[in-house]
């Protein structure tokens, strides 16, 4: 036996000595209390007192187990772990919050990200979106003339823009400029959208100053929600572009009119300056401009879907059933002001109609165009075709294709060959339109004439009966 067990049995021994004292002493003296409590109080037994001190070692034995426990488990590092998991979770929600203090500018402003980048005024009156579009190409061009080959690198599209509304959302405004490769001259840099635009009531809006006419559907669809990596050579032959003016719009729920009043449409028919207008940016008082009045007007009819599906041509896996129908019309006269007694201005008479559907995965996209120029002894016809649509085959990759037709009439006479232009290649959406990356092949059925080529498209003038041309073209796309 240990020295402290002996110690503890002799102190145990001690304190049941005293208590049989003090019970001795007690029954000793206890005739007065007998007196008052006839009931005799039985003293514990030596045997109880020894079981309840028993009972005492045991809770101690007890005791001292569950403090060693207790011990170990604060040693243990997976209480640590926690602990400092608790920790940083506790540092995280303190930065975030003070990231959300930290976007309060000192009056209150805001500033984020919510899809767009912003800031905007505290009560919401006023809000400006800044973004960004970068196209970045590779073109591989082969036709059957020297040098017959040509590639390289192309900034097709480099795009700052400026949106949002000044004294509640009613008010809306646009900025936009160009700074890639073909944009003004020689890659300077390019102003192509400057408007406002001011809300009547939830149907009807007027907007003022520079922008898009709405005519052509393809034109109207922005280069960044484009399927094909380049709108079609017809497009860009028959497309009018922007002009300064003013435009009235109804949007109801299923329908939609645009009528614009404008200095013209851009003369992109043949690059012959068939009408010589080139609106954006012109001065009224001055020779680049000479038109007397010019009005555009398109309609549309939306048979199922949503709006927000028709921005763009692809449609994702998932989307629902969406169909469009659009028609529009463009009528200009133009006055060279030449002083004569005979007519000499020039009118231009334009119309278009186009069918969207999309499927949820797949989409078709068709349009005719056609334009009938009256000059001064001459007539032009200009007819236009473009079929082209896509189907995911992955929940991130879209094949496509397309095919074109155009074809350009002199007092009814054919001019030089029709242009039959065949497209296919695929896009892979990294992060949807905002990051993608797409790649094609294209080839001139017919030798690509005088009309119908264009630079931003990759596409040279071929000379009468040669090889088709054959373009590659790269491309990747950062929206921001």
């Amino acid at each position: 036996m240990g020295a402290e067990p002996l110690m503890h049995r002799v102190a145990y021994f001690g304190v049941l000595l005293v208590a049989v004292s003090v019970v001795t002493t007690a029954a000793a003296g206890g005739d007065e209390r007998a007196d008052v409590d006839k009931t005799p109080i039985a003293p514990p037994t030596i045997g109880d007192l020894l079981e309840r001190i028993e009972r005492l070692e045991v809770d101690k034995v007890q005791m001292q187990d569950e403090i060693d426990e207790l011990r170990a488990e604060s040693d243990d590092p997976w209480l640590s772990e926690q602990r400092a998991r608790h920790i940083r979770l506790l540092v995280d929600d303190v930065l975030a919050d003070a990231d959300t203090r930290s976007s309060l500018l000192q009056d209150g402003s805001t500033a984020g990200w919510d899809g767009k980048f912003f800031l905007a005024s505290p009560d919401g009156r006023f809000r400006l979106n800044v973004g960004g579009q970068l196209q970045l190409r590779g073109i591989w061009n082969y036709h059957d003339q020297g040098p017959k080959y040509r590639y390289g690198f192309d900034l097709a599209r480099a795009k700052l823009v400026f949106s949002g509304h000044v004294f509640g959302p009613d008010l809306t405004f646009r900025i936009q400029g160009d700074f890639g490769d073909f944009a003004g001259d020689s890659g300077t840099d390019n102003l192509e959208d400057a408007w406002i635009r001011y809300m009547l009531n939830n149907e009807w809006a007027l907007r003022f100053g520079q922008f898009r006419l709405p005519f052509n559907r393809e034109e109207i669809v922005d280069s960044r929600y484009q399927q094909v990596i380049e709108r079609s050579l017809v497009n860009e032959s028959q497309n009018i572009g922007r002009s300064q003016g003013i435009e009235l719009m109804y949007a109801g729920r299923n329908d939609t009119v645009a009528v614009a009043f404008s200095d013209g449409g851009e003369d992109n028919i043949g690059g012959f300056n068939l009408i010589g207008v080139n609106p954006p940016l012109s001065p009224t008082v001055g020779t680049a401009l000479n038109t007397d009045y010019a009005v555009t007007v398109r309609y549309q009819h939306k048979i199922a879907g949503t709006w927000d599906q028709f921005r763009q041509f692809t449609s994702p896996p998932g989307d629902p059933f969406a169909m469009l129908l659009g028609v529009a019309g463009h009528y200009q006269r133009n006055n060279p002001g030449v002083s004569s007694g005979a007519r000499d201005e020039t009118r231009w008479f334009k119309a278009t109609t186009d069918l969207s559907v999309q499927w949820g995965g797949s989409n078709l996209f068709a349009a005719m165009t056609y334009d009938y120029v009256d000059l001064v002894g001459l007539n032009v016809n200009v007819f236009g075709v473009v079929l082209q649509g896509g189907t995911y085959l992955t929940e991130k990759f879209e094949a496509y294709a397309r095919i074109e037709w155009g074809r350009l009439i002199i007092d009814s006479e054919k001019f030089n060959d029709d242009v039959i232009v065949l497209t296919i290649g695929g896009n892979y959406y990294l992060d949807g339109q905002d990051v993608k990356f797409s790649a094609d092949i294209g080839f001139g059925l017919n030798p690509v004439s005088n009309v119908w080529d264009s630079d931003i498209a990759g596409y040279r003038i071929d000379a009468d009966n040669v090889r088709p041309q054959v373009v590659v073209r790269t491309q990747f796309q950062l929206l921001f």
